[in-house]
């Protein structure tokens, strides 16, 4: 198999696995979430506190001032 067909393969393969998260994230109730550090774009080191679904994993919002404290203090 010549690289090309190979990466082509694998991009759609790529693109079929972020539709099923994608499906599974917006059905999901997130009823458990942290508060997490979480990378901003996948090609930084830099991070940022946010509430994460526990279950799908999803980056749901970003923490109020007290939440943060809260988080902190722990």
């Amino acid at each position: 198999m010549k690289p090309t067909h190979k990466i082509q393969k694998l991009l759609d393969q790529k693109k079929k696995v972020e539709k099923d998260i994608e499906k599974i994230q917006k059905e999901c109730g997130h009823k458990h979430k942290h508060i997490r550090f979480v990378y901003l774009n996948q090609h930084s080191q830099q991070t940022s506190t946010r509430w994460v679904c526990d279950d799908c994993q999803k980056i749901l919002h970003i923490p109020s001032d007290f939440e943060l404290k809260k988080f902190i203090d722990k």
